[in-house]
């Protein structure tokens, strides 16, 4: 006689499909699964769990010696998660804050263009800085 192997039982997360009248109230199903069969499982709001998860995420952003900015998501152990980075450049970024749009939404005031302007001029200074020290 031959038995055959049991399957593994492995955890599982998936987003729940509801009707339309509860489309303001997105679900993810949560649980353990032997192949086809939940063998335990709960639905759980999943603006609850985003709370959840975010409370333990720490966002680490960088900029790389040409001036991306790259952002990545470190977990509670502290390693990077596997979801694409986002990059973008200073001069993109630069760009977005001081749109005439930008300005006026944020109702950025003179000063505070100047301290931006006086912290880039700085950031300048030490990337010369940085350059001379370079041989070369």
């Amino acid at each position: 006689m031959t038995s055959t192997p049991a399957l593994p039982i492995a955890a599982f997360v998936d987003r729940v499909l509801l009707d339309q009248s509860s489309i303001g109230e997105q679900v993810v199903r949560a649980g353990y699964r032997q192949g086809d069969h939940d063998v335990v499982s709960i639905d759980v709001p999943i603006q609850l769990l985003e709370k959840e998860l975010a409370a333990h995420l720490e966002m680490v952003v960088r900029v790389t010696p040409t001036g991306q900015i790259a952002s990545h998501l470190v977990d509670s152990s502290g390693s990077l998660l596997p979801a694409p980075k986002l990059t973008t450049s200073i001069e993109q970024l630069v760009s977005e804050t001081v749109s005439a749009e930008n300005i006026r939404l944020e109702e950025a005031t003179a000063n505070e263009l100047r301290s931006l302007l006086s912290s880039l001029e700085a950031a300048i200074d030490q990337v010369q800085a940085a350059l001379a020290a370079i041989p070369g």
